[in-house]
């Protein structure tokens, strides 16, 4: 008898997550089965049976799609071998199965587990972009245990991880992988942090990652002149792609917006009646006003009273890095992670740089931090202060201003 094809498909649905329904011919009759597995359907890849690792609970997901697809197919090739197999003989066997396995465990003391099943679970108000991070931070981990124990890389307890032998073997696994300092210093980050709620949780009483020590960060803190800004405005591009990062990116600069804000911002946020952009901050909550900046309106002129088509944040960063480049933003900018010790500035361009270009350009046009936090949103001064680049010359030409400005001596 010939094998079925057993794949799953989405139930129709206007909510935010929709039904998996097991479909395939039996004896030349379609049988569809509910597999008690409802996922967001915007977040579904057909083709790859799975969500997407986008999708807050993507691990958990995958992990009971895989186990129920081998289910099915356990199933199949066990009443084929019976001759046996029909869509009653079928949906019996898998509800007998389903009860026999009961609910899934987790192990707390797994990191893996403990992270999908737990940390992410209550963690609601955690970012998007912050969960995309902390998944490939816990996918660094996994790679450095397939080196070590390639048989068994879903089951990383705790305490393999919570010791200075594992921090000095870790460190030089990613070096040797060509990682970035600010890179491993996102992973150590995440390492300690995940192990702070351990401890918290009472899932270890080893205190061993407090010795982990942080990665400074050294990547330069850059940010678009003015200046800079005209040439990449003016620049034409032949693909829409760049086009289209290059009008999110002359966005962000006169917004200040974070990255996740900014490529999230929808046109029932800009009020043209007023000029005004109202968004609340994802991260903070905080609920800011700007005005539209000239270069903002003419986009959303020429694009016919739209936006930009949207991007993903990873894509974004990749496409203005070509954007400046094209533009000719290529002066060297001291960069120690580079052999020669400077970078081509395109180089180090990324989403943020459109938050520092805003703060660095409005102080410099005279707002004072104290006025210029209500815009960007930050909840201090000193926090704020981190985002305003300036440079000695600048810092000395200033000076010589004010001195020469002065009708006194002193």
């Amino acid at each position: 008898m010939r094998v079925p094809k057993a794949k799953l498909r989405l139930a129709r649905t206007n909510g935010e997550t929709s039904a998996l329904i097991l479909k395939m011919y039996i004896n030349n009759q379609c049988v569809s089965l509910s597999s008690r597995i409802s996922v967001p359907p915007n977040q579904w890849k057909q083709k790859e049976q799975r969500v997407n690792d986008r999708c807050r609970n993507s691990f958990e997901l995958n992990e009971r799609i895989k186990i129920y697809l081998r289910r099915v197919e356990d199933s199949i090739q066990s009443l084929i071998a019976k001759e046996a197999l029909s869509a009653t003989s079928l949906k019996r066997m898998l509800d007998t199965k389903s009860k026999s396995s009961g609910a899934s465990k987790y192990d707390p003391k797994n990191i893996i587990d403990l992270f999908h099943h737990e940390y992410i679970p209550r963690k609601p108000h955690l970012t998007k972009e912050t969960i995309i991070s902390y998944k490939g931070s816990l996918k660094a981990i996994m790679r450095f245990f397939d080196t070590k124990n390639p048989d068994n890389v879903k089951v990383i307890k705790i305490n393999e991880i919570n010791s200075i032998d594992f921090y000095n073997q870790f460190i030089e696994f990613l070096t040797t992988e060509g990682n970035a300092n600010n890179t491993m210093d996102k992973h150590v980050k995440f390492i300690v942090t995940l192990l702070n709620y351990a401890v918290k949780k009472g899932h270890t009483e080893i205190y061993e990652f407090r010795d982990f020590k942080r990665f400074s960060k050294f990547s330069p803190k850059i940010y678009l002149t003015p200046e800079e800004l005209t040439q990449i405005s003016q620049t034409e591009f032949e693909i829409e792609e760049l086009t289209n990062a290059r009008d999110w990116l002359l966005i962000g600069c006169v917004t200040g917006l974070r990255g996740g804000d900014l490529i999230n911002l929808k046109m029932e946020s800009v009020d043209l009646a007023n000029q005004m952009v109202l968004n609340e901050n994802k991260k903070t909550k905080i609920n800011v006003k700007l005005p539209l900046h000239r270069i903002f309106l003419k986009i959303i002129e020429m694009r016919e009273g739209n936006l930009p088509k949207p991007v993903h944040l990873t894509d974004f960063n990749k496409l203005i890095k070509k954007v400046c480049q094209k533009a000719g933003i290529s002066n060297p900018v001291r960069d120690v992670n580079s052999k020669s010790g400077y970078s081509p500035k395109f180089e180090l361009v990324a989403s943020h740089i459109c938050r520092r270009t805003f703060a660095t350009n409005a102080f410099n046009d005279g707002i004072p931090p104290e006025r210029l936090m209500y815009l960007t949103g930050h909840q201090s001064v000193q926090m704020l202060k981190r985002y305003i680049q300036i440079d000695d010359i600048e810092s000395l030409d200033l000076l010589r201003d004010i001195w020469n400005n002065k009708g006194s001596l002193f």
